[in-house]
């Protein structure tokens, strides 16, 4: 596959939270006697003005070293990008029912627990008949890891590339594990071509994209 094959896009899912300091008036009331009157005397203190306090999420993808990390900064209009070459060379030379994999780190960079998905694999330009059915033969699967060093278990499930999008997204960083404010995590990605690829895939290059979202964990 050509360099551009592990290109990720991200893109941020906004939320807040609003703290919200409330400083109640206070009234004290005396009743005095006086000649069969009474006088009613009254204290108030005025509150201070309410604050709020408004959190942020955000994150940045890295190299499995920690290095070369995508932007992170929830006020762009634009989502930054990633280039996952880890991937990307891993899977130059793929073949039927051989697996590619590649690894990075996952960094939250902002208040709040988070959880990462794949929400769609997107592709960068107009396929040919036969890039389509290459991609029709890529399935793919993610997993966290406690290094750098992946290795698919027996658990692994492995999704087609055509069933990713945003109602059936896939988890990189699942909520059973949100990733703690300032915390990271690698996380692995795998991409398989199945044993029934055509002979006329061979030498094809797909250049397609990884839609990325993080999404606030209660």
């Amino acid at each position: 596959m050509s360099e551009h094959v592990s290109t990720h896009n991200i893109l941020k899912k906004w939320w807040f939270w609003v703290s919200i300091l409330t400083i109640s008036a206070v009234a004290a009331f005396l009743a005095v006697p006086s000649g069969g009157t009474f006088a009613l005397w009254r204290a108030s203190e005025v509150g201070a003005s309410d604050t709020l306090t408004l959190g942020n999420l955000a994150f940045q993808l890295r190299d499995k070293d920690g290095q070369n990390p995508s932007p992170s900064d929830p006020a762009e209009n634009a989502p930054p990008s990633y280039s996952f070459t880890d991937l990307t060379d891993s899977a130059s030379d793929l073949i039927p029912g051989n697996t590619a994999i590649g690894v990075l780190r996952a960094h939250n960079t902002g208040t709040t627990p988070l959880t990462l998905s794949i929400f769609g694999i997107r592709f960068e330009e107009e396929m040919t008949d036969t890039q389509s059915e290459l991609l029709n033969k890529l399935v793919i699967a993610t997993w966290r890891s406690a290094s750098a060093s992946c290795v698919i278990g027996p658990s692994e499930t492995f999704t087609p590339f055509s069933e990713v999008d945003a109602e059936n997204p896939l988890a990189l960083v699942p909520a059973t594990s949100a990733l703690a404010p300032q915390g990271s995590t690698y996380v692995c990605v795998a991409v398989r071509l199945l044993d029934d690829a055509p002979n006329s895939v061979q030498a094809q290059t797909v250049p397609f994209v990884f839609d990325i979202r993080a999404d606030q964990h209660r």
